[in-house]
């Protein structure tokens, strides 16, 4: 239901997140040429240009995405210099000419099922800090359908890495206070640092298979 009450929206049920792993298994299955080594070596190259670049200040606009440097923070008079302990400078992301022709080769189908839609992953501590994540903190979680059986492993809140994490696991939140509808509160793992995708998993419509709600935003472990 739309804000207004009158109309729809579309609620997406997708599969479980690809990682940089997969995205180099793929290219070197489809028989490109490259070996395993030369394939990581390539992705790590590209990687670490594209962020030394936006170290120095640039914006990157390529095919794939677009970035650039960003402000967060309250500047309280038109004069005041940057301070590391309230502002924080942050990397915008768009996607770029290549990635969203994408969209119009994506196939969707109408299903029936219970989708969790997460809205905000909030740290009670830092109520204004946006995803950012601290290790073993207490953690809030708004949306709908979000409520699970926290005794079925495959059912819960997980936290996935992105980026160019050296690990390829994922990470099940095992500690709950609340689980409601709209709200959970759960205890954060003992993330390393790094970027996390957020996710709800609960069982789908009369207990048959495992439906995932993703965070919109990346978290941030630092």
């Amino acid at each position: 239901m739309s804000k207004d009450g009158k109309s729809y929206v579309a609620m997406v049920s997708h599969y479980r997140t690809k990682n940089h792993v997969d995205i180099i298994n793929k290219i070197i299955e489809e028989g490109s040429g490259f070996t395993h080594s030369q394939a990581i070596a390539y992705f790590d190259r590209i990687m670490r240009t594209a962020i030394s670049f936006l170290e120095e200040g640039y914006c990157i606009n390529t095919p794939f995405f677009r970035a650039r440097p960003t402000i967060k923070g309250v500047f309280e008079h038109a004069n005041e210099s940057f301070d590391a302990s309230k502002h924080k400078v942050r990397i915008s992301m768009t996607a770029g000419r290549e990635l969203n022709k994408a969209a119009d080769h994506i196939s969707v189908e109408r299903i029936k099922i219970r989708v969790p839609l997460v809205d905000q992953v909030v740290d009670p501590a830092k109520p204004l800090v946006k995803n950012e994540l601290t290790a073993k903190s207490l953690l809030t979680i708004f949306g709908s359908a979000l409520n699970f059986d926290k005794e079925d492993l495959s059912q819960g809140v997980f936290f996935v890495p992105l980026g160019g994490s050296e690990s390829n696991t994922e990470w099940r939140a095992m500690v709950y206070s609340l689980i409601r509808y709209n709200e959970v509160h759960l205890q954060v793992p003992e993330l390393p640092a790094g970027e996390y995708e957020v996710q709800v998993r609960v069982s789908g419509l009369d207990g048959l298979g495992v439906n995932t709600g993703v965070y919109s935003s990346t978290c941030t472990v630092a």
